[in-house]
């Protein structure tokens, strides 16, 4: 498994770690890929880190090679703005496990591409991280969803041409009711 992004408290760490020990592999591995927090260092520990790595901040090539070879990106943030990791884990092949609060239910349908679990909700993390690890032909569906969800956004092109279609149309709305 894997975690990209700054390691603090606001990314719901603890409740990562706290999940990861729970699941019942004596071989599992998760490594969290970011700087770590000042806040995050003063209770870092105090949590559980058997079987972390701990891989620091990596330059984009090597965190998407990352990606590649990770069967799972976890991104448990209890409040983050839109986690563009998800679709960087998406387009590599990596199924995402995150929170409500990441951009992810904007981005993925949930039990499809991956898993959206509440936050700070360790239970539920370990139930996602369990039942994708027992369960192969789960992961490799929700790693060929993620494949062609990725492929229908279009690129930035796309997504700048539909802002522009928006204002214009925002524009036109206004004219209309001012020519009233």
């Amino acid at each position: 498994m894997l975690y990209a992004g700054s390691l603090g408290i606001r990314k719901g760490i603890p409740y990562l770690l706290q999940a990861f020990q729970k699941l019942p592999y004596p071989h599992k591995k998760l490594r969290l890929a970011g700087s770590v927090s000042e806040e995050m260092k003063a209770i870092l520990p105090t949590l559980p880190t058997d079987g972390v790595e701990f891989l620091g901040p990596l330059p984009q090539g090597e965190l998407i090679s990352w990606m590649q070879r990770s069967h799972l990106l976890v991104l448990p943030s209890i409040e983050d703005g839109f986690g563009m990791v998800l679709a960087q884990a998406l387009a590599c092949g990596c199924p995402i496990l995150c929170s409500q609060n990441t951009g992810g239910p904007d981005l993925v349908q949930d039990g499809r591409e991956g898993f959206i679990v509440p936050i700070r909700d360790v239970n539920s993390l370990v139930d996602r991280m369990d039942r994708l690890a027992q369960d192969r032909i789960l992961w490799s569906e929700m790693r060929e969803a993620g494949l062609r969800r990725v492929a229908t956004l279009g690129g930035w092109k796309d997504y700048g041409d539909k802002w522009v279609e928006v204002l214009q149309n925002l524009i036109d709305t206004d004219n209309t009711q001012s020519n009233r």
